[in-house]
């Protein structure tokens, strides 16, 4: 996910352009789907789980939608808790958030979207093939339009980054990572944690709807239940880019 500061499918969808490789991986998707074997690596899930995606994945083009910040359910999204944000807050995330997305390319959070199980770093075959790499031109492409001139807070996991080249004329694109103070061997360091990261970015998030951030500054009451909070020490600022620091003891 991009915070940025300053078919069947519901036709008024973002991003029209995308609309002929949207549909390329469809149809795909269904020719994967008749394969006898191998949807255990494509889809990354076996057993009851893999039953799912095939389930859902069959069906999307005729189940009803909801909005990408609805259907997108997972521990980020959860932390965010939109039921508890201000209007003005969630006005905010739904104007200025770009959404990575394995089978759309990309989204905006009122977009509607049916259940589908596909990650981006799957592997299609043929025309398609890796996920990453199918949209990276496509995306890149708007996103050094829709992001120029503007403050981002990439919130992208690592497959997601992969479809972003990160190019064009950004005022600023601001990276976190999350870091925790431990002994080893009576010598203390900072380590970098992951299994908790995607609810902490789900709280950064709310912070910066909360302030409206657009610089590093905002984030010096940021306080989590966990005891993170933002270590300027810890950062890696750049002249364009930074990837800055919420370190907890």
């Amino acid at each position: 996910m991009l915070f940025q500061n300053a078919f069947k499918q519901k036709k008024t969808n973002s991003f029209p352009e995308l609309n002929p490789r949207r549909r390329m991986l469809f149809d795909s998707l269904q020719e994967v789907l008749r394969r006898p074997h191998g949807l255990e690596k494509i889809f990354e899930v076996k057993g009851e789980a893999l039953d799912e995606a095939i389930r859902a994945n069959r069906s999307f083009e005729e189940a009803r939608t909801l909005p990408a910040r609805e259907m997108y359910a997972g521990i980020m999204y959860q932390a965010i808790d939109f039921a508890t944000l201000k209007k003005s807050e969630v006005k905010l995330f739904d104007s200025q958030t770009l959404i990575i997305s394995g089978l759309f390319g990309l989204l905006r959070p009122m977009d509607r979207i049916p259940p589908y199980k596909l990650k981006i770093s799957a592997n299609l075959g043929g025309a398609v093939g890796r996920l990453a790499i199918y949209w990276r031109e496509p995306v890149s492409t708007i996103l050094r339009q829709e992001l120029k001139g503007k403050v981002v807070w990439d919130f992208l996991p690592d497959q997601h980054r992969r479809v972003w080249d990160s190019t064009g004329e950004t005022r600023a694109i601001y990276g976190v990572k999350f870091v925790k103070r431990v002994v080893r061997d009576g010598v203390a360091e900072w380590k970098t944690i992951s299994h908790y990261s995607k609810a902490l970015k789900g709280a950064l998030v709310r912070h910066l709807l909360r302030k409206d951030a657009t610089s590093p500054k905002d984030l010096k009451d940021f306080v989590h239940s966990e005891g993170y909070r933002y270590e300027p020490s810890l950062s890696v600022e750049g002249k364009r880019t930074a990837v800055l620091a919420f370190a907890a003891e």
